[in-house]
Formats: structure tokens, C-alpha cells, sequence
């Protein structure tokens, strides 16, 4: 398993102080729309609780702060991933527990140890004028 994290497209600065930090996910080769991306704030992180994003159809993702705010606050960032292999009967269900219980039990994209915090090889340094991110995951041998 290989992550890498490469610059895509730039950034610019919003309101706040905050950084707007866009960029993509891809998995063995393929974007990922519906996946979800966590910040996880580390120590140099001085203001806010993290944030996250969800990506489009071509993969491509903006965050925004948990308060829905666009944009991160400057520091370092540990970063996880999640995406759903959902049933069909997910998106039809009109009963709550059913779909919490399909959610919870469906399958996961991303190999685990990308979509929890304290195994996550994947890191971020969000600052003004950053380029924005490719979360670049190979599960694949070559």
C-alpha cells in the first residue's frame, strides 16, 4: 500500500484566517466521489476542532470547518478517509434503523488503516498559499 500526497490545483486564502484547502482522492487509479475526508488537527494547530469534505464525482473535494465554515485553520493535519460500499436498498429505505445498519455494516473502500486517525500514514500542512492536495492511495501491487 502506497498514499501520496501531491499538489493538484491552487489554493487561495479565505476570510478568517482560514485557508481554502481543495484537492482530490484516488483509489488504485480511480476518483472516488461520496468518499469523506477528515482533519484531524495535530499540536500546531492553534485554533479550531478540525474539519472535513466530501468528494464529487470526479473525486475532487473542498473543506470546510466543522461549523460549515470554508476553509482550515493553518497547521498540521493528520487525514483520514472513509467510503461506503452502499446496497442498493440504502438509497431506497425509508426506515432509519435500517439504513444506520446497513450504513454500519457496509463495506469499506479505503484499506483501514486509512480511515483510522491513529494509523493514518496521511498528513497535511495546511498554509497560505498551498497548493491543493491529491490523497493518492495504491492498494495495488505493481
Amino acid at each position: 500500500m502506497a498514499a501520496l500526497l501531491l499538489p493538484a490545483f491552487s489554493a487561495c486564502t479565505v476570510e478568517r484566517g482560514l485557508v481554502d484547502v481543495r484537492g482530490k482522492v484516488v483509489l488504485d487509479g480511480q476518483p472516488i466521489q461520496d468518499a469523506q475526508i477528515y482533519f484531524h488537527p495535530g499540536p500546531s494547530v492553534m485554533r479550531g476542532n478540525g474539519g472535513f469534505a466530501t468528494s464529487g464525482r470526479d473525486g475532487s473535494f473542498r473543506a470546510r470547518q466543522g461549523t460549515g465554515v470554508w476553509g482550515m485553520h493553518p497547521g498540521e493535519y493528520v487525514v483520514t478517509l472513509s467510503a461506503k460500499i452502499l446496497p442498493a436498498a440504502f438509497f431506497t429505505s425509508t426506515v432509519p434503523e435500517l439504513r444506520i445498519e446497513m450504513y454500519e455494516s457496509a463495506p469499506e473502500r479505503f484499506p483501514h488503516a486509512y480511515t483510522e486517525k491513529q494509523l493514518s500514514p496521511l498528513t497535511a500542512t495546511i498554509a497560505e498559499g498551498m497548493k491543493p492536495l491529491s490523497l493518492i492511495i495504491e492498494t495495488r501491487k505493481p
